[in-house]
């Protein structure tokens, strides 16, 4: 995190000094706030969202259905310890418990592919807008304001926003 904000600051000051010679342009957009008001993105998180409802729903009913054998199993064999049934029923138990585990590993997989699959052309889309602007505008630099991770940019003047010219952009079809 350190090195992140150092590195940025070595950065913010090179392009500023280098700036002042080179007529360097700086622009920041808010990459979030232009997929928020995206329909293809909006679509997307729709349609993800409905996906991983479906995946919940269905590991909820086999979740249930397991505990309910486990919760049998329990009551039927409570006070018969050294019943040879014991260890077959715990092996099939124990069987269950992990192919439930793999099927909910599976499903997250599942998720973060269909999430690449919808995100990705619209991101690809994102980014031509961004450099196609820039090239218009003249601009050097173009930093995203705001991150999930770190922010990227401490402080940006709103004249160096671009955020709205790039939704028009995209919004008019390049």
């Amino acid at each position: 995190m350190k090195r992140v904000i150092i590195l940025s600051l070595f950065l913010i000051l090179g392009v500023s000094i280098n700036a002042q010679n080179n007529n360097i342009k700086v622009a920041v957009v808010d990459a979030d706030l232009i997929l928020q008001q995206l329909p293809e993105a909006i679509k997307a998180n729709s349609d993800l969202k409905s996906l991983e409802n479906k995946y919940k729903s269905e590991l909820d009913s086999l979740t249930q259905v397991f505990a309910k054998e486990v919760d049998n199993f329990q009551k039927e064999f409570q006070n018969k310890p050294n019943d040879p049934k014991v260890k077959e029923k715990q092996a099939q138990l124990a069987a269950k418990q992990k192919s439930l585990e793999d099927l909910q590993a599976k499903r997250r997989e599942d998720l973060m592919n269909k999430q690449d699959e919808l995100y990705k052309p619209i991101y690809e889309k994102l980014y031509d807008s961004i450099e196609a602007l820039a090239k218009e505008e003249g601009i050097s630099y173009v930093l995203n304001k705001k991150s999930h991770q770190d922010p990227f940019v401490l402080f940006a003047d709103v004249q160096f926003d671009y955020t709205y010219k790039v939704l028009d952009r995209i919004r008019k079809g390049n």
